[in-house]
């Protein structure tokens, strides 16, 4: 089941780019999600050595996808979200 849609993803992404209908940092992030699909195929299966590449290859380009354009509005909300994880430094309190 995970690998029929980490085919169908694939091959949507190969299509769209063929034809130029998208940008290379787009298809690398489809990429990425069918690299995802594929991975969970093979956890699922106990597949160690099949989910260690495909799980390199969604990160490679989730990297990829990221660097080269990604989505200004994705980035925007995880750094929203990254503010509020910022550390506080708290000390005792001095005296007595």
């Amino acid at each position: 089941m995970f690998s029929a849609t980490g085919f169908g993803i694939l091959v949507l992404g190969y299509v769209l780019r063929s034809r130029r209908m998208i940008k290379d940092h787009t298809w690398c992030g489809i990429t990425a999600l069918a690299s995802v699909a594929y991975m969970t195929g093979h956890v699922v299966v106990h597949e160690t050595i099949g989910a260690t590449l495909w799980s390199a290859s969604a990160a490679w380009f989730a990297y990829k996808w990221w660097t080269g354009g990604g989505s200004d509005g994705t980035r925007k909300r995880l750094r929203k979200i990254a503010e509020r994880f910022t550390p506080t430094r708290r000390t005792a309190p001095q005296g007595a």
